[in-house]
């Protein structure tokens, strides 16, 4: 499949210009590109890491469907909160409840909308809130732990697919970019729960979709790469401050990217991989906020294909799921920003193509979730990743 489609295809859920893969629904096929990436690099380390010798992936409870392009969010109890997503004939409306605890789900209350490819958070007064995603690009819903209740929230100003949500240190939502019918787009939009409302901010320098924001230490949003036009994928970088609502260009990156994956590490740089033009890209980097500057970091001869990015306690980032070239990876892989490297770590028991979640746990084990399998078909899946 060729990444530059991806955005493309994106325009309409149901699109069926794409090549069919065999076994794949003409919906399936579409739907699952939302968080299909271009080659996320994962470096072998030149030594053994202790920390991943160490750990393992072990079986849990399957979800009661299947699902990809979904969302789970960790609730103030523990439990995490799983919604929406691709299903295996259908885009799901519903929603369950993963108790660590216990190991095993819970039924409660469905969105009024079915939704894949959506984003979730969780709000400061413990609600939690999802926000757009096909089939319908604008509406939001709240959702109240307490009873299991979904109630609709404030639609968005604009349709958008493909966009990028940040909560904000001051409790504010930021939505940037994305596409529509008519392309790529720059606007961006702010929810402030005081006032349960949208409001129009500061527009992007660059149009982009299938970008990567990060929240940084000090408050503001770092927004990488993307897509800007069906064949234009973008190496440049800004910042957003919520002080002045406005975005400032800021050092680009050393290599185009588009639908890679990005985290903040415990260094407070931010670590970019993945994604890139023609295939992929075997560089990993590093974006420092103190100067706006990128620096390279480790290497590998893996390639990966929009896979899951967790920080965990010790500092480490965690790499799962995704597609290795064209099969599904059953790998998994751990960034030590000590030595820059990167190093293989235990086999994945599921099968967890694009489109998982990973969530990390109050016990400190990491939730992995669904994604597509080797047919681009929605999985059950579920895997928890541990210290031994």
């Amino acid at each position: 499949m060729n990444p530059t489609s991806i955005s493309r295809a994106l325009l309409s859920p149901f699109r069926t210009a794409i090549p069919r893969r065999p076994g794949a629904a003409p919906h399936l096929r579409v739907l699952s590109l939302l968080l299909l990436g271009t080659g996320l690099i994962l470096q072998q380390s030149q030594g053994a890491d202790p920390l991943a010798a160490s750990a393992r992936w072990v079986p849990t409870a399957s979800m009661s469907i299947t699902r990809s392009i979904h969302t789970a969010t960790l609730l103030p109890s523990g439990k995490v909160l799983v919604a929406g997503g691709l299903s295996t004939s259908m885009v799901a409306a519903t929603a369950e409840l993963y108790n660590p605890a216990t190991g095993t789900w819970e039924a409660t209350g469905s969105m009024s909308i079915p939704r894949a490819g959506h984003h979730a958070f969780l709000l400061d007064d413990r609600r939690g809130f999802v926000i757009g995603g096909a089939t319908d690009q604008r509406t939001t819903e709240f959702y109240d732990p307490n009873t299991g209740v979904w109630t609709p929230g404030p639609s968005l100003l604009r349709k958008r697919l493909e966009f990028t949500a940040t909560l904000l240190i001051n409790g504010k939502i930021l939505v940037a970019g994305g596409d529509n019918a008519n392309g790529q787009i720059g606007d961006c939009e702010l929810y402030d729960p005081a006032t349960n409302a949208w409001q129009l901010t500061g527009a992007l320098n660059f149009r982009r979709a299938s970008a990567t924001a990060t929240l940084l230490d000090d408050g503001r949003v770092l927004i990488t790469g993307g897509q800007n036009g069906s064949d234009h994928t973008l190496v440049s970088a800004e910042v957003y401050d919520p002080a002045t609502g406005t975005w400032t260009v800021t050092g680009s990156m050393n290599k185009a990217r588009s639908s890679q994956v990005a985290v903040l590490l415990q260094t407070g740089e931010v670590l970019v991989a993945g994604g890139g033009a023609e295939g992929g890209t075997k560089l990993t980097e590093l974006y420092d906020p103190t100067t706006g500057t990128w620096m390279l970091t480790g290497n590998s001869n893996v390639t990966f294909v929009q896979p899951t990015i967790t920080l965990l306690g010790n500092g480490n980032a965690l790499v799962a799921g995704g597609y290795g070239g064209d099969p599904v990876y059953r790998g998994s892989s751990l960034y030590d920003p000590a030595s820059g490297t990167w190093v293989p770590s235990a086999r994945v028991l599921g099968t967890h193509g694009s489109g998982a979640t990973a969530t990390l746990l109050a016990n400190g084990k990491v939730l992995l979730l669904g994604g597509m399998d080797e047919n681009f078909m929605p999985t059950a899946d579920a895997d928890l990743y541990q210290s031994r």
